[in-house]
């Protein structure tokens, strides 16, 4: 396998019919604040984006973030406000950081709160249920993720489908 970097080049634009199939970008030049596009176009081959360049956590509520965390004791804001993640520690850590501490802090939360004698997922699902709302539970999820796992190519751990109503048809839950 090979890694080849591109340098100087801005996502411009994703094409495809009905997926991504190539990304285009934008070549630059210049330094410092002073990048300009050249108009030049580099187009790669692509069959999957993940969009994770940059971090900025916004207002929330009556919080400001100050230099993208928001503060916060031991993630709660508020009284009834809480955050986990990046704008709870900064731009640090992976997916599994962030779930370990999404657990903890879930944890002192429900250490934390009173029962408040509302109907709960019962209450969501009959809810949901009444706007006609299309649901998938754990069950449903399972076989999405074994049927994406089964149309994967040879060397890929998936392929992932394009629409709602894809997922739905896959999980025998039709549109």
């Amino acid at each position: 396998m090979r890694i080849h970097f591109h340098f100087r080049a801005r996502p411009f634009r994703f094409e495809g019919e009905g997926r991504v199939e190539r990304a285009v970008f934008l070549r630059q030049h210049g330094a410092g604040a002073a990048w300009r596009d050249t108009g030049e176009e580099l187009v790669l081959p692509a069959d999957l984006v993940v969009s994770c360049i940059g971090y900025d956590a916004g207002p929330c509520c009556a919080a400001t973030p100050e230099r993208g965390v928001l503060a916060n004791d031991g993630g709660r804001i508020a009284p009834g406000l809480w955050v986990v993640g990046w704008a709870k520690r900064g731009p640090s850590g992976v997916i599994a950081t962030n779930r370990a501490e999404a657990h903890e802090v879930m944890g002192r939360l429900l250490g934390e709160t009173e029962p408040s004698g509302k109907p709960g997922r019962e209450g969501l699902g009959a809810l949901l249920a009444s706007r006609g709302a299309r649901t998938v539970d754990l069950a449903g999820w399972q076989k999405l993720d074994a049927a994406e796992r089964a149309r994967a190519a040879p060397g890929r751990p998936r392929r992932k489908f394009a629409s709602v109503a894809e997922m739905l048809e896959a999980i025998g839950r039709l549109p």
